[in-house]
C-alpha cells in the first residue's frame, strides 16, 4: 500500500519512480487516507493476501491529520483512534 500525495514536482517524481521499480507481480493500493476500507475487500475472502506492506504508516498518519486538521483535537483523536483500530483489526 503506497500511501504519498503527489503534493509538489519532487513527491510526483518519487512517486513515478516507486511506479516504475515495484516488481510486476505486486499488487499495489494507492491509498492516502482510508486504508483500512480499502484493504478490507482485499484481506477478507477466498483470495486474501498473504503480505500487505504499507508505505509509510508514519505518512498515512500525517495524511489523517491534514485530512482532518479542521476538527477539534477531541473529534481529531477519536478519528486517530478510530482509523488505527480499523487497522490494527483487520491485521489482527
Amino acid at each position: 500500500v503506497a500511501t504519498g500525495l503527489a503534493v509538489d514536482d519532487e513527491m510526483q517524481e518519487r512517486i513515478r519512480w516507486h511506479q516504475a521499480s515495484r516488481p510486476q507481480d505486486w499488487l499495489t493500493l494507492e491509498e492516502p487516507v482510508n486504508l483500512a476500507d480499502r484493504l478490507a475487500p482485499l484481506l477478507n475472502g477466498a483470495g486474501s493476501l498473504g503480505v500487505v506492506i504499507i508505505d509509510s504508516v508514519d505518512v498515512w498518519v500525517a495524511n489523517l491529520l491534514m485530512e482532518h486538521e479542521s476538527e477539534t483535537k477531541q473529534a481529531l483523536e477519536k478519528t486517530m483512534i478510530n482509523e488505527t483500530d480499523k487497522l490494527l483489526t483487520l491485521a489482527a
